[in-house]
């Protein structure tokens, strides 16, 4: 199984893969057992709890400013790194030349000697090269692996905002980065690894060079629409957790109604039936309503926890093409700014986007937007 898990920033990924890490990594039996103490999943286990070998990869804070080759050799210290946390949870596993290695070094350099090890680039030209040697050591023991990635897709969706040409040459089929996830593949196909999860925000990494991978898509499953995210049941349970209405002046429906103008509205599949909050958004307004003690609602803009990189947008909106960008701005519905309070709401999210053979322009070609109602006039974002 390889499971997708998209979700936009700030939505909870990385805090829910240590969530599987803790559970599934045979290492982390004990602190599992006091993490997960008095839930519903301690007293009613799955068959792997406490019994697979977790690797961890983490793609995001890559230099993407470096050209294609400098964001590779950071791609590939990333996978290293995760490698050197498999080997400080797993020392038993170290294999036999990096233990000899680290007995001519420093005391306490062991770390120093993997990184160094698997930094070769005679033994290690590519990251797909230097994974494939890792499972095929792995293929010894008799554990499998969970292989856990998170924000696959950051750095290549940071280029892909201001240099459309590099992220041709990054993602590309052929690439390394392709071949890493293929040689992922094949192992898992070999039994050395039992699952694959990966976190990211956008699908279009996925389609541009992953689609060898088969995929779980979690993340358009009404099943797991509230597996990240505040629903509105749960944003009242937190506001009487964390407010004293006593002493403020808003009551808790005038505050979750507030919020929900806010930041509510993600459903992220169709017939999904709860919509859910960012909820760094809803713990950085908590946050601002306590500065002000209670007694002023803070103001748009003042929320810290999922800061907008406009550049960033203005480089996707440039690659879309002019027709699709068009309809998401006439998608905007206008009959609702009288009395929203001025937030404005997008109907529909794109689910697909995908790098046309030019590699100069987004093709919109799934569900971006409904279609445009009758009389309404073209209107553009200000």
């Amino acid at each position: 199984m390889v499971s997708l898990f998209l979700r936009p920033r700030r939505f909870g990924k990385a805090m829910f893969t240590e969530i599987l890490k803790y559970y599934y990594d045979s290492a982390l039996e004990e602190q599992s057992t006091r993490i997960f103490r008095d839930t519903h999943i301690a007293a009613n286990p799955t068959p792997l709890k406490s019994s697979l070998l977790v690797l961890m990869f983490d793609f995001s804070g890559i230099d993407t400013q470096g050209g294609a080759e400098a964001v590779l050799d950071s791609f590939t210290y990333k996978i290293i790194r995760g490698i050197d946390d498999f080997y400080f949870r797993y020392p038993g596993l170290i294999p036999a030349e990096i233990r000899c290695m680290a007995a001519s070094s420093q005391p306490n350099e062991l770390s120093w000697t993997v990184c160094q090890y698997y930094s070769n680039k005679t033994l290690f030209p590519t990251a797909g090269r230097l994974i494939n040697h890792f499972m095929n050591y792995m293929k010894n023991f008799q554990k499998k692996l969970m292989v856990i990635i998170d924000e696959y897709d950051n750095f290549t969706n940071d280029i892909l905002s201001h240099d459309a040409n590099a992220f041709a040459e990054i993602a590309r089929k052929e690439g390394d980065v392709s071949r890493f996830y293929q040689n992922l593949r094949a192992c898992q196909q070999r039994g050395i690894i039992d699952r694959i999860f990966i976190t990211g925000v956008l699908p279009v990494t996925l389609d541009t060079s992953l689609s060898g991978f088969v995929f779980d898509r979690l993340y358009d499953d009404h099943q797991f629409n509230e597996l990240a995210g505040f629903t509105e049941d749960e944003i009242r349970t937190l506001l009487h957790e964390t407010v004293d209405f006593g002493q403020y002046a808003f009551t808790p429906e005038t505050l979750a109604e507030e919020i929900r103008k806010r930041y509510n509205g993600y459903r992220f599949a169709e017939n999904a039936e709860n919509t859910v909050c960012n909820p760094a958004l809803c713990l950085g307004f908590l946050k601002q309503l306590t500065n002000r003690k209670g007694q002023k609602i803070p103001p748009l803009g003042t929320e810290s926890g999922n800061d907008m990189d406009f550049e960033k947008l203005s480089g996707y909106l440039a690659l879309i093409k002019e027709d699709a960008l068009n309809s998401i701005f006439r998608s905007l519905d206008p009959s609702q700014s009288e009395d929203s309070g001025g937030y404005i709401a997008l109907p529909a999210q794109a689910t697909s986007l995908k790098i046309t053979s030019e590699f100069s322009r987004l093709e919109v070609n799934v569900g971006i937007t409904p279609p445009v109602p009758p009389g309404i006039p073209d209107y553009c974002l200000q």
